[in-house]
């Protein structure tokens, strides 16, 4: 009998202190326990597996992620593919926004179950409104589908790809153009139209029948100006009529050894003058070549000898050439 208590105490013993080998997660992430489990009911438990088990378990929380965020990742994470309502990375209080894999070299990124931006291989898909702050530096193709609202400068380099519709909106701040492919705004087409010679003319309200006998200076005739803008271009004079039947006239009722002497001004200066004979009469018609900008153009007459200058329903015109 004390034989038998022997052999079986050093059993225990033995079961007690062997080595078991210890088990891990295969490359798929499937654990397998320590060899010696499970256990088996009213069979002696060998210390060396229950140690080896809570060191393998022991092992195996260590390399699990933390969900408070105790530790981090030791190699990347991975997943499955996910869907634009079911993103593969998403959010506790909202499962349907987040990263998802679309297809080979195709990701997606949905809000609220909806794709918003999409990235290939190729370039970037954005949907819906975009609103970006700060500066941005795009390289490649920009296309963009539906409205587009750019506040601040933007500076765009290499040109457009195709036509720019402006969907009835103005174009505003352009510079003055330079080169022959420049754009230009409607006050510089305009002036250049004027200097071209195909604007409208100035005219100044009608003399009506103005009269006066000075011999002694130069006498004004009233409403006889007129106002331009010029661009450097010359400039044509004229006395028109400003009715057709009133009957234009500038001349000295004397009959004979009496005149009119007629002076144009540009902005207070004469740069023309006539004289006539009566019972001869005086045209005002000439090309002046002012510096660009704004320019007064009026009459002055005055009497030879004898007589009264009428100066009777005339109109005075001016045109840029």
């Amino acid at each position: 009998m004390k034989r038998i208590g022997l052999a079986i105490a050093l059993g225990v013993a033995l079961a007690l202190t062997g080595t078991v080998a210890l088990a891990a997660r295969n490359s798929s992430g499937t654990m397998t326990l320590p060899a010696g489990n499970p256990f088996v009911p009213g069979t002696a438990i060998s210390s060396s597996v229950m140690n080896n088990t809570m060191t393998d378990l022991a092992n195996e929380l260590t390399n699990s992620l933390d969900r408070t965020g105790r530790g981090g990742m030791l190699a990347p994470m991975r997943g499955p593919d996910g869907s634009v309502t079911a993103p593969t990375l998403s959010w506790t209080n909202e499962t349907n926004s987040g990263l998802y894999r679309i297809s080979a070299s195709d990701l997606g990124l949905s809000v609220g179950g909806t794709k918003r931006v999409e990235w290939t291989s190729t370039g970037e898909v954005l949907t819906g409104t975009q609103s970006i702050s700060g500066n941005t530096s795009i390289g490649g193709t920009l296309a963009v589908t539906g409205t587009a609202t750019l506040t601040g400068a933007t500076t765009l380099t290499g040109g457009l790809g195709g036509n720019l519709p402006a969907n009835a909106y103005s174009i505003t701040g352009l510079a003055t153009p330079v080169n022959s492919g420049d754009a230009a705004t409607k006050g510089y087409v305009d002036g250049a139209v004027v200097g071209a010679g195909v604007g409208a003319p100035v005219m100044s309200a009608s003399s009506g029948t103005f009269t006066t006998t000075s011999t002694g200076g130069f006498v004004s005739v009233t409403n006889l100006s007129a106002t331009i803008t010029t661009h450097g271009s010359p400039v044509m004079v004229m006395g028109i009529p400003a009715d057709a039947t009133s009957g234009s006239t500038i001349n000295n009722s004397a009959t004979s050894g009496a005149g009119t002497s007629v002076i144009l001004q540009r902005d207070g200066t004469s740069v023309a003058r006539w004289y006539a004979v009566a019972p001869a009469g005086v045209t005002i018609q000439y090309v002046d070549v002012p510096a660009a900008g704004s320019h007064t153009y009026s009459v002055l007459v005055e009497v030879n000898g004898s007589g009264t200058v009428y100066v009777t329903a005339v109109k005075l015109a001016a045109i840029e050439l």
